[in-house]
């Protein structure tokens, strides 16, 4: 079984490339390399089995008005559909979001980004 730890590991490998120094560099992944996208979705779907519970959130507002968290009860999550997962529906959270939206704020974004790790979330990769 795919735990949620090893996905992690997995997508920091697609940001860095080791030379053969055995340095590490950081290197962006491109839009056509599909590794990370379902990544995405193997983490979304390893969240769900290990938590019983899943919450998709958006940061930004899309084009789609909708809910900043939707519950995710295993259906097709498509390409920049979610920016994080989270074990619950949080007002805190929300809250937060809601103020990123409305005032861009470089520290409601952080604490955005707290808060998630608080939660036990994790932040999806869409490149």
């Amino acid at each position: 079984m795919t735990m949620l730890s090893d996905l992690q590991q997995e997508e920091a490998r697609c940001f860095f490339r080791e030379l053969s120094s055995g340095e590490r560099v950081f290197e962006y992944p491109t839009e056509f390399d599909q590794s990370l996208k379902e990544l995405s979705r193997k983490k979304i779907a390893c969240f769900l089995q290990e938590h019983g519970h899943a919450w998709l959130g958006r940061i930004n507002a899309g084009f789609e008005e909708g809910p900043i968290l939707r519950e995710h009860l295993g259906e097709i999550v498509y390409n920049f559909d979610a920016n994080f997962i989270v074990p619950l529906c949080d007002g805190d959270l929300v809250a937060l979001i809601e103020r990123w939206r409305s005032k861009i704020d470089i520290k409601a974004l952080d604490a955005i980004h707290h808060r998630i790790k608080q939660l036990g979330g994790y932040h999806l990769h869409w490149v």
